[in-house]
């Protein structure tokens, strides 16, 4: 059993590292974000009856997600394993936690396929925003944040066009997330469609 104190000091560390560094001016990889797929995650692991033991893995997880920004986007994946790996060394934890930790956030990469429930639960978790209704406010946060630090642009109808193309491709792998965001999913490729009749 793993201490509660861990889940609370994990919590403390990621806060430092995202709010202190390069993420605290990023509109979209943010703390703020962090914050939220910690909570989608719980809300998604509740669904899919996780153990208390999976669940701390997951919460673990999610807070280490994205602190790989803080060295860069490029293989932000890599860098946000090695950090909680370095980070839970200093705990009395055993190496197959740390492996379990460091494998959930790997899954969060895009062209990653889940391959255990804890995978998919933090999959759904991170991408829960495109079956939300904070969903256009999110999208422009990430435009924005691309523009400015990776010098991506697009033009209207060219961000539109990928936007339904991605979300149509997307798929929740939880039931939990499928019941919870899928409904506003459709919703919001709707959306971008009529905006992109608009142009």
């Amino acid at each position: 059993m793993i201490s509660k104190n861990l889940i609370e000091e994990t919590h403390s560390y990621c806060k430092s590292l995202i709010k202190n560094s390069i993420c605290s001016t990023y509109p979209f990889h943010n703390w703020k974000h962090t914050k939220e797929v910690v909570t989608n995650s719980k809300r998604i692991a509740e669904g899919e009856n996780l153990s208390n033991d999976e669940k701390t893995t997951l919460i673990i997880a999610s807070y280490f997600h994205d602190t790989g920004h803080i060295f860069g986007t490029f293989h932000h994946e890599k860098k946000s394993a090695t950090l909680a790996e370095e980070f839970l060394k200093q705990y009395t934890v055993t190496e197959k936690f740390i492996d379990e930790v460091t494998e959930t956030i790997y899954a969060t990469a895009l062209n990653t396929i889940p391959l255990n429930k804890l995978q998919m639960v933090i999959r759904d978790a991170d991408l829960a925003h495109l079956g939300q209704k904070c969903f256009d406010k999110k999208n422009r946060n990430l435009r924005k944040e691309w523009a400015v630090n990776e010098g991506i642009n697009y033009s209207e109808k060219e961000w539109l066009e990928a936007n339904i193309v991605f979300l149509q491709s997307h798929r929740f792998f939880t039931n939990s997330a499928n019941l919870q965001f899928n409904y506003q999913k459709q919703l919001n490729i709707k959306s971008l469609e009529n905006k992109l009749k608009d142009i």
